[in-house]
């Protein structure tokens, strides 16, 4: 492997794949030898392409036949002009791609699949059916698909399907091959491809990706490494790398010398294969386990059969947009399916069957009992007889002795337990490694003390004891049990509605959100009602179940498996009912082992050691064992009753707290609420009064210092109180503390305002109040400037405030008063050393670009005259406008090799088609400005690094009005400047402008905002990607804004950073000292648009029209008179382009885009 250059062979692809899949098995032990992965050496691929002759015969099979076969598939030139009929570039001179064949199971059927992952399917395009025709015969003639299916009775899925076989995944031509490894990387790993993104990795990737491979072929790599990389580069759905299941995850790479090394292991597990092929030829008896079967879409972890489900899928879709929409329309197609209405009301009407039918009534056993069996019975029609669920009913539940009877005997049995007026949920099933297990989920794991548990156990414990007749041999002792905390209840009653939608979540294959919370308990009582009593008559099928969980956020966001989907549920209306049910199906499941026992007569016994492994229930992390003590069984009544339940509504219970520890958590939440911020003011001020002698000589800004301290000395006490405040409720978490901070600054005595910051409002409005609620308006330069230095410079201060002098880190930063005549000079400054207006220069610079008549607007206008002359085109008028440029100095790889770095230029505008045509004339003034205020010339004074022939527009959400064009330079600005990811969906109305206004009226311009309390508004207001505090880097995290009192006060602290920093800087070598560019904004996640500056072009018509002005003298600006011109289009939401305000007609459309007449 020579580099990214170059592409990698065949045996490369081979081995590279094997190291990872051998590793893989490995790790997964497989006595049975019924499990695993096919592999084949490039040699034995090689002659089964070979044409047939009589005397030649294939020497070697593929090992592990009918399991999932990970297949890189080489196509050299020759064989791509015969698939494509010679309509093939000549720039092609091979092709590798990944086929993935894998035998499928649904309801109780197999049939084998094909399925190309292809990184560049336009060489193919239609051909793919001759594709997978030519690995059919590989397959057949390796002995693949006629491994004990010699009769043929499992055959290849006879329709071809373009959308269903070929698979289109993130592509690039020249590195096929490398592509086809990761692939099969991400499939062996168990997640999940990212189709139909086609978009090229950086050079940079691919040279990391060929590292890795060759670490991988050494033996140097895990699982978590492979998998960072490929959650780093975007390759799969997953974001973190515990996705991959637990028995994926191996601690080394399998090392590969060499193809003829690979083979002699091979060789070893082919005799393997062939042992179970003499002793184990049937494979009813003994099938498969294909549990490291692709799945194509979320997985999960499960070892069930897997299959691809042929079920309706017709009106539904897994991302559903509305689940409770679905929910309440498909609830009311069931209900008027034929027999629901006299089925629901004759169970309603039972007295006998305790129904519970108001809101606040409890649940009965037997109604959880009844609403899990209809849908375990329901996903055992769909499974072999090895695989489901076991079933029992309630009888057999409360008094297992004299009643037990299931079905499905070892397979995980799942059933409600009730004792001291509360429900959980009790899962029995085997372990990985073939041991009975016994888990309780408990909705209110504070109720139950240890005597409590105990009891339960013993209850469940009694259950276990018939369950297993199977696999559990008699003398066997359950000694514990895992306790669970799974998702928390809030209010008394409804533990039986959790048990039971938790037992129906788990036999899905879906994962418990243990931090779901109902979004409105009265709509969930509702459909849960009309869902349950649907349910126990048959009328709903999975989509249903699944689409209320999703609805009500009881699972997490993942698919239901192929193998759990059913089409019905099955009818349970009382225990009577079950239990006939029941006993017709243990009676077949006992004719179908004495049938099975019968085919094995040569072992005397049958082997039910695989049984566990075929359905497998995914449980939350076990909280304790049952007999363990906990913190809870000491709780008194006021913890249990009142404390426990408002602390939890909080997202601040933490039950491994004694309950003093939660009484203390729980004053202090209080403390948080509007009623107590006049005690933590009162704190504070005594704080100041017995600390320090002189604080009423300090200056604002050491006061906020010393505020925020002592805010934080009180945080410090229950770290997690914050963070969980956060998740729980962003917008509540921020109007908590701009209460704080607004009164911190109005009513602290010790607050003493100088005359200058008293009148920073008046930027706005006259006052405070009236800056907020006045009708919007365009803000001016100095309101922008001053709004984005104040979050900007806290943050520059924070970085130079930890590190060295000089500061190398940061963010540029100017004044407006600099920057607009910059942007006006038609020729940059002569250079002179040492001259420097800005900031941090080359550092990343959040810079406002101020289009306003008498400044830029004014160059823009002659310019557009000239055009107008040049082209006859009648253009609109240039009005004032602000949007953000980002200029951040990038490295870049250059054609040998090497690496360089250049400037980069990146536009944020929020009505992007208003000066979209001026772009590049924009783009040669912001160059030269950078070079007359010193940023681009700062130890670079002979322009060696220069800014690059392209720009770059980031799209981002438009703007509602006209005049808003200030608040969203402001907003982009503040979150790129935290690290953060803009929202491209965010809704702006009237109301957010007035919350933009008072964030930086009330606090960002007087100092008070702080990082926490601004992330908090951000996550309220939907303005970015992220939603926790975490997600903001250590380095952004300000302790509170600058204080800002005007424009020249602002470019004198400008000034004296430039002097004590950057000058001292400029004067060291680059080499000794580099700049730290950490800040520059990563736009890899937003949807930018590259534009080739045509610096030429803008020349010449510059220069044209210079000479015709000189010719003709001075031009004449047009402007129409009302009704010259009539014309209607649909533009961007405020975008204008006739000649006078008077000629806008601006009123929104259904589309949200606007008409302009």
């Amino acid at each position: 492997m020579d580099g990214p250059s170059k592409d990698l062979n065949q045996d490369q692809v081979s081995l590279a794949i094997a190291s990872v899949l051998e590793a893989i098995m490995e790790n997964q032990q497989d006595p049975q030898h019924l499990g695993g992965f096919a592999l084949a050496t490039t040699y034995t691929l090689r002659d089964a392409r070979r044409p047939m002759s009589g005397e030649y015969e294939i020497a070697n099979r593929v090992i592990r036949p009918r399991r999932v076969w990970l297949m890189p598939y080489y196509l050299p030139r020759e064989e791509l002009l015969q698939i494509t009929e010679g309509n093939l570039p000549e720039s092609v001179q091979d092709h590798t791609l990944l086929a993935i064949l894998q035998e499928e199971r649904n309801m109780g059927k197999s049939h084998f699949c094909i399925y190309l992952v292809d990184s560049k399917p336009a060489i193919l395009r239609k051909h793919g059916h001759k594709v997978s025709n030519g690995i059919k015969r590989i397959a057949s003639r390796l002995g693949w698909n006629t491994d004990r299916n010699g009769d043929h009775h499992i055959v290849f899925h006879g329709d071809y399907d373009e959308n269903e076989v070929c698979r289109k995944v993130v592509t690039q031509g020249g590195h096929a091959a490398l592509h086809t490894v990761l692939n099969a990387w991400i499939a062996a790993l168990g997640l999940t491809y990212v189709e139909d993104g086609i978009r090229d990795l950086a050079e940079s990737s691919y040279t990391a990706a060929y590292h890795l491979i060759r670490l991988a072929l050494s033996g140097y790599i895990d699982w978590s490494t492979i998998t960072a990389f490929l959650v780093c580069q975007k390759l799969v759905q997953e974001t973190v790398i515990d996705a991959v299941p637990l028995d994926r995850r191996f601690k080394r790479t399998r090392e590969q010398i060499g193809v003829e090394d690979l083979a002699g292991r091979l060789a070893n597990l082919a005799e393997d294969d062939l042992v179970l092929r003499r002793d184990r030829p049937d494979d009813t008896l003994f099938p498969y386990d294909l549990r490291n079967n692709v799945e194509f879409g979320r997985k999960v972890f499960e070892h069930d059969e897997g299959g691809q489900s042929r079920l309706d899928m017709k009106d539904f879709k897994e991302d559903y947009d509305d689940w409770c929409h679905y929910v309440k329309r498909a609830l009311a197609h069931a209900s008027r399916a034929p027999g629901a209405d006299t089925f629901l009301a004759d169970l309603r009407s039972r007295d006998e069957l305790d129904i519970a039918q108001e809101y606040g009534s409890f649940l009965s056993q037997e109604e959880v009992v009844h609403g899990i069996a209809s849908v375990t019975m329901a996903i055992n029609r769909t499974q072999s007889w090895r695989g489901g669920f076991s079933v029992a009913s309630l009888w057999g539940v409360q008094l297992p002795d004299e009643y037990f009877v299931d079905v499905r005997s070892g397979r995980p049995l799942l059933f409600p337990l009730s004792y001291q007026n509360h429900t959980v949920l009790v899962v029995i099933q085997l372990d990985d490694l073939g041991e009975p297990t016994i888990s309780i989920v408990d909705s209110m794991p504070w109720h139950y003390d240890l005597e409590d548990r105990n009891a339960v156990f013993n209850m469940a414990r009694r259950v276990a004891n018939h369950w297993g007749r199977l696999v559990v041999p008699e003398s066997h002792e359950y000694l514990t049990a895992s306790y669970i905390h799974g998702p928390r209840q809030r209010n008394d009653w409804f533990c039986g509605y959790y048990a039971l939608y938790a037992g129906w979540a788990l036999a899905m294959g879906l994962e418990l959100n243990t931090e779901f919370r109902p979004k409105n308990v009265k709509e969930f009582y509702v459909l849960s009602k009309d869902l349950m009593h649907l349910a126990r008559g048959g009328f709903v099928d999975w989509k249903v179940i699944y689409a209320f969980l999703r609805c009500q956020g009881f699972v997490t966001d993942q698919r239901v498996p192929p193998s759990r989907r059913f089409d019905q549920t099955l009818r349970v209306q009382d225990d009577d009912e079950l239990r006939y049910t029941i006993e017709g199906h243990h009676q077949e499941e006992t004719a179908y082992w004495e049938w099975a026992m019968q085919r094995d007569e040569a072992r005397g016994e049958h082997d039910y050691d695989d049984i566990g492994n075929y359905t497998r229930v995914q449980l939350p992390p076990s909280s304790h064992l049952h007999n363990d003590s906990v913190p809870s069984d000491d709780y008194n009544e006021y913890v249990r009753n009142d404390i426990i339940r408002h602390l939890d509504n909080e997202g601040l219970l933490d039950l491994d707290m004694t309950g003093q520890e939660l009484i203390d958590r729980f004053n202090w939440e209080r403390a948080g609420s509007t009623k107590t911020v006049d005690d933590i003011l009162i704190g504070f001020e005594s704080h100041l009064r017995d600390t320090f002698e002189d604080y009423e000589k300090w200056d604002l800004q050491d006061l906020f210092d010393e505020f925020r301290g002592y805010i934080d000395s009180l945080e410090d006490r229950i770290p997690e109180v914050n963070q969980a405040r956060f998740v729980l409720d962003p917008c509540d978490f921020y109007r908590r503390r701009y209460r704080m901070l607004t009164r911190l600054w109005s009513e602290l005595p010790a607050i003493k305002i100088p005359p200058n910051v008293a009148k920073i409002d008046l930027g706005f409005q006259a006052s405070e109040k009236e800056s907020i609620t006045a009708p919007l308006s365009m803000l001016d330069d100095d309101e922008v400037g001053m709004a984005i230095a104040s979050v900007v410079g806290a943050i520059d201060d924070l970085q130079s405030s930890s590190g060295a002098t000089p500061s190398v880190t940061g963010f540029s930063l100017a004044s407006n008063t600099i920057t607009a005549p910059a942007l006006m000079w038609d020729d940059p400054a002569p250079f002179v050393p040492g001259r420097m207006f800005t900031t941090r220069p080359r550092r990343c610079w959040l810079l406002p670009v101020f289009v306003t008549q008498g400044d830029l607007g004014t160059k823009l206008e002659e310019y557009r005259q000239k055009l107008e002359h040049a082209d006859g085109k009648k253009r609109g008028r240039i009005r004032d406008h602000t949007f953000l440029v980002v200029i951040q100095e990038e490295l870049i790889s250059l054609e040998d090799g090497t690496s360089s770095t250049e400037f980069r230029v990146y536009f944020l505008d929020s009505a992007p088609h208003h000066l979209a045509e001026y772009r590049d004339f924009i783009y040669n003034r912001i160059q030269k400005m950078a070079r007359t205020l010193g940023w681009s010339t700062h130890r670079n004074p002979s322009d060696s690094i220069r800014f690059s022939d392209r720009f770059w527009e980031v799209e981002v959400v438009r703007q509602g009005s006209r005049v808003a064009c200030g608040y969203h330079v402001i907003l982009l600005a503040w979150i790129l400047a935290m690290g953060l990811t803009p929202n491209p969906n965010a809704v702006f109305d009237d109301s957010l402008y007035m919350s933009i206004r008072q964030v930086i009226v009330s606090l960002a311009y007087k100092g008070l905002l702080d990082w926490k309390t601004l992330t908090a508004w951000l996550v309220c207001k939907g303005m970015i990607m992220e939603r926790s505090l975490d997600d903001v880097p250590k380095n952004r995290q300000f302790a509170h804004t600058l204080l800002q009192t005007n424009t020249e006060d602002l470019r004198g602290q400008l000034l004296n950073i430039v002097w004590k920093h950057d000058d001292v800087l400029r004067k060291k070598l680059e080499a000794d000292v580099p700049y730290d560019r950490s800040n520059n904004v990563d736009f890899d996640d937003m949807d930018i648009k590259e534009r080739n500056y045509r610096e030429e072009e803008l020349e010449e018509a510059v220069e044209e029209e210079t000479q015709e002005d000189q010719e003709q003298g001075e031009i004449e600006d047009f402007d129409a008179e009302p009704g010259h011109l009539a014309r209607s289009y649909e533009v961007d939401d405020w975008d204008w382009f006739s000649e006078d305000d008077e000629m806008l007609d601006w009123r929104p459309l259904r589309s949200g885009r606007a008409l302009f007449i």
